[in-house]
């Protein structure tokens, strides 16, 4: 994926296949075809489902970590092998009228306010009365809410939140220890490793490079094109200024460095004559770049006049508004 046009990339999950690219570039592959894409007249706003040519089924929506500055829609397929999912927390019996459920982070609770009292998990004065959510810290101190956030005691081991669940019926969270944790996530980190390991389809498209490396070259991309196009140069003329600055400031490194500085106990012992060559080879330099004949990239600079209008454009607010009433309107706006 680059900053200026869609790539149809692909990447490999323990659940299946993740897929990226425009909907030409999808339905090209045989996702998705004869179908209304998310955002488009006829088609739910946020995901649709579709079935890939190897008969899997596949979700498609709006592609969140990539904007084209072309304007291309990016679209991310999600593309599920059957029997790699990972195993549900299923809720078991704890006490009576009461269910428990294990998840990374602690263990969740779900029953009316008397079984949880019943079961030792709260007491009736500790129910959310106004809020709909009450913190409890392993110490017993409840959270009045004065401040935005709750003291970090209130996320250690033993600490409780609380919330409505129904009229008359409440979810209990209570964290686990760090250990305690750490030994979940590593089962979590075990079962995707094996679901990864197990055989896969024949892919679509080759996998390329991971969807990590695929951002930070887009975001790499991104930076240099800001910087370019704010810091410049903009014309022959500044560029060659910047060259000129350029030969003379390796000039004067490779004149300090190499012929002035010595090293250890070694130096270059330079006559008049030595001297002279030097400052005729230097100057010789010099008048190369303020003679030579400078070209243009003109790809570059394609890309680089393109980002800044996209750039300008995101900030342009009646742009923005413009291009709310197309997507609003399924992607055709009336000529105005």
């Amino acid at each position: 994926m680059t900053d200026q046009t869609a790539e149809l990339s692909s990447s490999e999950c323990f659940w299946g296949d993740l897929i990226t690219g425009s909907k030409a570039q999808l339905q090209g592959i045989g996702i998705g075809v004869g179908l209304s894409f998310p955002g488009e007249a006829g088609a739910r706003q946020r995901k649709i489902k579709a079935t890939d040519p190897r008969g899997f089924p596949t979700a498609v929506e709006r592609c969140r970590w990539h904007w084209p500055a072309d304007g291309t829609v990016v679209y991310v397929a999600k593309i599920l092998f059957p029997g790699r999912g990972m195993p549900k927390d299923y809720a078991t019996p704890f006490a009576p009228g009461v269910v428990k459920t294990e998840t990374q982070w602690g263990d969740d609770f779900f029953g009316t306010a008397q079984a949880l009292c019943d079961a030792g998990l709260l007491r009736m004065d500790q129910l959310p009365v106004a809020a709909r959510t009450v913190r409890i810290s392993p110490s017993g101190e409840v959270w009045t809410g004065g401040q935005r956030t709750p003291p970090l005691e209130f996320e250690n081991a033993g600490g409780k939140v609380i919330r409505r669940a129904g009229k008359s019926t409440y979810n209990i969270s209570v964290r686990i220890g760090h250990e305690a944790t750490k030994a979940r996530s590593e089962k979590d980190d075990l079962a995707k490793e094996t679901l990864a390991r197990l055989p896969r389809p024949t892919p679509l498209i080759a996998s390329k490079q991971s969807l990590e490396e695929a951002e930070r070259q887009a975001c790499a991309r991104r930076e240099w094109l800001e910087r370019v196009a704010k810091e410049g140069p903009h014309s022959e003329e500044g560029f060659r200024e910047r060259a000129l600055k350029n030969a003379n400031f390796s000039i004067d490194v490779l004149w300090n460095i190499v012929f002035r500085q010595g090293v250890g106990a070694f130096a270059l012992k330079l006559d008049e004559e030595d001297r002279d060559a030097l400052a005729d080879a230097f100057e010789d330099i010099r008048d190369v770049v303020r003679s030579a004949g400078v070209v243009r990239d003109l790809q570059v600079s394609a890309e680089i006049e393109t980002h800044r209008r996209a750039t300008t454009a995101r900030g342009d607010a009646s742009f923005q508004a413009f291009l709310g009433e197309v997507q609003t309107a399924g992607g055709a706006a009336a000529p105005r």
